[in-house]
């Protein structure tokens, strides 16, 4: 996982295409989605999903999206 996330954002800053907010690495059994939880304290909070097929990629992703803060406070507490 933290590999995962190192190769984007450095795929990130040699692109300028800013901050990383979610990567997704596709394994046979499924994708995989990875997003770090910026408001946590600390550094190398990372929210993971695992999905069983690239067609629940979109609903997952707006999910999470909603989720990300309340996770980060939650680690915060």
């Amino acid at each position: 996982i933290t590999s995962g996330m190192a190769s984007s954002r450095v795929l990130a800053e040699l692109l300028g295409e800013g901050e990383i907010t979610q990567t997704m690495i596709e394994f046979d059994g499924g994708p995989v989605l990875i997003a770090p939880l910026d408001d946590a304290p600390g550094e190398g909070y990372v929210a993971v999903v695992t999905l069983g097929s690239a067609s629940d990629m979109g609903r997952a992703r707006f999910g999470l999206r909603k989720l990300l803060p309340q996770m980060a406070e939650a680690v915060a507490a």
